[in-house]
């Protein structure tokens, strides 16, 4: 009898310990795996199919009145079909935005890029109230839109984010963007498009030239571009939408793109200060993730198991853009230098390894492992 208790009373023990160590297992295993990311629904305005992306976080007629208005206006009013708008409705999630230096709308943030990626997005629109006297802003395609200023004051950020144009009005004290098209420093500059345009002395610095007198880069009282900045415009929708059609990393066009709930990518946020980077952290999130083109001071490059290149992109721009409202309509706040810190996002593919991170040389400054980040990420 004696022998039987300690042979049970060795198997419950036994049990005990195995439940006890499955319980610190299970435990270690749930605080290691990403959090879950909620996606938000998404809902369509236009959609024509793979092409380029807008994403409004507004009301549905808000989000339907700017879509309106962006349709209408030359270039874009004849390549309707390359442009898709989506939104998130603002009553089940609002933008957590803030006063950038006290002055301007500021939507640009980790928790917006995690929220946009329940949509196909390769253009953010963050559309609030707020009063007059608050500027807008743009900064690596999010445009972060005061709705108390008029409609050009959205196609003079977007004409920011998708095409590096500069500001045409006079800002001495701030850059013309690297790769900026759109200010010339002789007449001459504007033969690209071998037409004939004009040329006025004043394009974000005074010895620099533009090619219309007064277009929406320079004054929000405008009603278009001009031709000279309308074919900048044009060249670039031709070709993101090329690109994007050739999907790059998977090799096949996006066969739907509003449900992003079985996509999944990267997330790598970080700072950059004299050439040194330092990686805040890294995520592998449930979602879509932007391939709207930047223009930035440094690059990175998406590598494979074989040391290939899958992808290639700049990022980090020099300039927040601020737009302020006056009564002449001519903007006045001069662009405003970015703080170093920085969001890349990339898709997740079975292919991807490595996030190198080089400068304007091609010199390498930091390499991030991503494929030790795990599998498919928890979900709500």
């Amino acid at each position: 009898m004696k022998k039987k208790f300690i042979v049970l009373s060795s198997i419950i023990i036994i049990s005990m310990l195995i439940s006890a160590g499955s319980y610190l297992v299970a435990n270690k295993n749930t605080s290691e795996s990403p959090p879950a990311e909620v996606l938000e629904e998404c809902k369509t305005i236009r959609n024509n199919g793979p092409g380029i992306d807008i994403l409004f976080f507004s009301d549905e007629k808000t989000a339907e009145e700017y879509t309106d208005y962006f349709l209408q206006l030359a270039p874009f009013k004849d390549h309707k079909e390359k442009f898709n708008f989506f939104y998130i409705d603002e009553e089940i999630y609002k933008a957590p935005c803030e006063l950038y230096k006290g002055i301007a709308l500021y939507c640009y943030s980790k928790d917006l890029i995690k929220k946009a990626g329940s949509c196909h997005h390769d253009y953010i629109a963050v559309l609030e109230k707020q009063p007059r006297s608050v500027r807008s802003s743009a900064f690596k395609g999010v445009m972060s839109i005061n709705k108390n200023h008029p409609l050009p004051v959205f196609a003079h950020e977007f004409a920011h984010v998708f095409s590096n144009l500069a500001e045409e009005y006079l800002a001495e004290n701030t850059k013309i963007p690297i790769g900026s098209e759109n200010c010339q420093s002789k007449c001459e500059g504007f033969d690209k498009f071998q037409g004939q345009f004009g040329c006025y002395q004043g394009c974000t610095k005074s010895s620099f030239f533009r090619a219309f007198e007064e277009g929406i880069m320079r004054t929000l009282s405008a009603t278009s571009y001009g031709p000279y900045d309308e074919l900048l415009l044009e060249e670039a929708a031709l070709e993101q939408y090329d690109k994007k059609n050739q999907n790059l990393i998977t090799g096949s066009a996006i066969s739907n793109p509003v449900d992003c709930s079985q996509k999944e990518y990267f997330l790598i946020e970080g700072t950059y200060q004299e050439n040194q980077i330092e990686i805040l952290s890294k995520e592998h999130l449930p979602g879509c993730t932007s391939k709207g083109k930047v223009f930035g001071t440094l690059k990175y490059n998406v590598i494979n198991k074989n040391s290939q290149v899958l992808e290639s992109s700049e990022f980090l721009p020099e300039l927040i853009f601020i737009t302020d409202l006056t009564e002449s309509g001519m903007p006045t706040e001069p662009p405003a230098e970015n703080d170093q810190h920085f969001i890349i996002t990339i898709p997740s593919t079975e292919q991807t390894k490595t996030l190198q991170i080089l400068d304007k040389e091609d010199n390498v400054l930091e390499e991030i492992k991503l494929n030790d980040l795990g599998g498919r990420p928890c979900k709500a």
